[in-house]
This record gives structure tokens, sequence and C-alpha cells, in this order.
């Protein structure tokens, strides 16, 4: 009887953990990233590339990549 309680509550946990992936998968899928169209030149500061983009109506923004872009958030 333990090793069937035990293996109905490893399922369950299998189950509980599938449905987190599931969820977070589906939060990502609706945000795309861009470039920023207004921003010129090297990205240093994050913050200052947030507010960029919050001015784009972007959810948030931050400095991204090898040559240092602004890259907004945006939902898609």
């Amino acid at each position: 009887m333990a090793k069937f309680a035990g293996s109905i509550a490893l399922e369950v946990l299998f189950l509980v953990v599938a449905q987190f992936e599931e969820i977070t998968m589906r939060v990502e899928a609706r945000t795309c990233q861009r470039a920023s169209q207004t921003w010129k030149g090297v990205c240093f500061r994050n913050e200052k590339c947030r507010n960029n983009c919050l001015r784009e109506k972007a959810r948030t923004g931050n400095c991204k990549y090898v040559f240092r872009a602004c890259i907004c958030y945006f939902p898609c």
C-alpha cells in the first residue's frame, strides 16, 4: 500500500510541475521582442532603455546582445 501511495504522490507531483511548465511557456509566448525604433547609438544603461521602450508603449526593455542594442518587449 505504501508503494502505491508513493507512486500516486509522484504522479501528482509530475502533473503539477507539468502544469507550471505549460503556464510559463504560454506567458513567454505572448511577449515579443524587437529593437527600439527610437533608440540611437549603443545601449549601456538598462534603465534608460527601459524608459525609452515604455514611451514606445512596450512592457519593458533592456540592453542586449554583443552589439548592445536597446530591445523592447511588446505583447504579441
